[in-house]
């Protein structure tokens, strides 16, 4: 999947997370605190979410789901210029 650098608030580099629960807008401490936008990708529900963390109250979107028995990984995302 390619994302438009600019559209997505993403630099040259994507932080990316999977997670085993549904996202809710919050990751665990676990996880780490992205200072940037990032991905998610949930494997209770397949789904992949892009979260801007910019502060604004817009929070967090779905981007894609994913057939069951695949998955999202971050060699799966890149970023155009």
């Amino acid at each position: 999947l390619e994302f438009d650098g600019d559209a997505f608030d993403i630099g040259d580099g994507i932080n990316f997370f999977t997670i085993d629960e549904a996202y809710n807008g919050e990751l665990d401490k676990d996880e780490g605190s992205p200072e940037d936008a990032f991905f998610v990708y949930s494997t209770d529900n397949d789904t992949l979410y892009y979260d801007d963390i910019n502060g604004d109250g817009s929070g967090y979107y779905i981007v894609a789901t994913v057939e069951s028995g695949d998955a999202i990984t971050a060699d799966d995302l890149s970023v155009a210029a």
